[in-house]
């Protein structure tokens, strides 16, 4: 994802554009490669979905493409998700201790984005 929006910035700068053409063409180029995410994943093919790391960067892009135009980015649209307890993310973090929670099962019942993090 980087790479593709990455590269349409710099094709775009290459040929002189503007600031904020030079933005639209890194988004283009990253939406492109977004679609192509379930192709590259076999697990997000299976799950039916795009990369959520890459929709979360063409989402901060579209921020500050709205933000450099003096528009208000409005609210956040995006297609429901599929929840799964393999989404789950689990990273390292200091100070907490994944025995005091019960369960994942306890955690799914948030029904939101979650990162627990050990």
């Amino acid at each position: 994802m980087a790479r593709a929006i990455a590269k349409g910035a710099y094709h775009a700068v290459r040929q002189g554009e503007d600031f904020e053409d030079v933005l639209c063409e890194a988004l283009e180029s990253g939406k492109k490669e977004l679609a192509r995410t379930p192709e590259l994943l076999p697990a997000l093919k299976a799950a039916g979905v795009v990369d959520a790391g890459g929709q979360g960067l063409i989402v901060f892009l579209e921020g500050c493409l709205a933000g450099f135009r003096g528009e208000d980015a409005g609210e956040l649209h995006l297609p429901p998700s599929k929840p799964s307890f393999a989404n789950f993310i689990e990273m390292e973090v200091q100070n907490l201790s994944l025995r005091k929670l019960k369960s994942k099962r306890t955690l799914y019942a948030v029904r939101s984005s979650l990162w627990v993090i050990r």
